[in-house]
């Protein structure tokens, strides 16, 4: 089956860095969890870009548990 998360994916990265500008980390971190189910390679380019909108998290991976 194809993968098509595209625009999932562009929502729930928008809802990320609008928890974070709201000061919601906790919310933030559960969007991740959620963009990571979205893209089990981690290697989609929603996961890298809410993965670099965490302050201090420039350079940071996804980790895989």
């Amino acid at each position: 089956m194809p993968r098509n998360y595209d625009q999932l994916e562009q929502q729930v990265l928008r809802a990320s860095k609008q928890a974070l500008a709201d000061g919601r980390t906790d919310v933030a971190d559960h969007l991740l969890y959620a963009l990571e189910a979205l893209d089990l390679d981690a290697e989609g380019p929603a996961l890298k870009s809410a993965c670099q909108s965490i302050p201090g998290e420039r350079k940071a991976r996804p980790q895989r548990h």
